[in-house]
């Protein structure tokens, strides 16, 4: 977790902005660099697209802008069993296992 992610969170679940705002809104607020906000928005898992809002630019031309919104879980979230949780942490832990006689070549006569 990065500091602007943290920043993305804060803004977002304060009581004034828990409507959602869209990314550039949010670069605003913090002073961070737009591009910065994307980049940490892309990352987020808990960051989710609420609505689309229709905006109007300088030209008269209307155009569709995102507001974003981020997930506040509840302070009573049961957790999964420790034994649950120790399955799924390496990297190949929920592969088969393939047995020796079908890992040799025998139909290549290398036995």
């Amino acid at each position: 977790m990065t500091r602007n992610d943290e920043i993305i969170r804060a803004v977002l679940r304060s009581k004034e902005h828990e409507e959602g705002r869209t990314l550039p809104e949010i670069a605003e607020i913090t002073g961070q660099a737009e591009s910065q906000i994307h980049r940490a928005a892309k990352r987020m898992p808990d960051l989710y697209k609420d609505r689309w809002e229709t905006r109007v630019n300088s030209a008269g031309a209307q155009y569709h802008v995102a507001v974003y919104c981020v997930v506040v879980p509840p302070e009573d979230a049961p957790r999964p069993p420790r034994k649950e949780r120790q399955l799924r942490t390496g990297k190949f832990s929920q592969l088969p296992v393939v047995p020796t006689e079908l890992k040799t070549p025998t139909f290549l006569g290398h036995v």
